[in-house]
């Protein structure tokens, strides 16, 4: 099922198992994976750079 861009089934947080990694989980009924917190931070700059190349190009 599609949702609003505003609305998708996104996930991040810590992972209860295993506290040194960082739990994403994109789509509803999908598994979810861990990732170093590193490379979470690195996501996190690359989904802010995105975010920001969207906005320009929307104004």
């Amino acid at each position: 099922m599609n949702r609003p861009p505003d609305q998708p089934a996104f996930h991040v947080g810590a992972n209860a198992s295993n506290p040194r990694l960082v739990l994403v989980a994109v789509g509803a009924g999908t598994d979810p994976f861990s990732v170093t917190p590193e490379f979470a931070i690195e996501l996190a700059g690359q989904l802010l750079d995105a975010a920001n190349a969207a906005r320009v190009i929307g104004t």
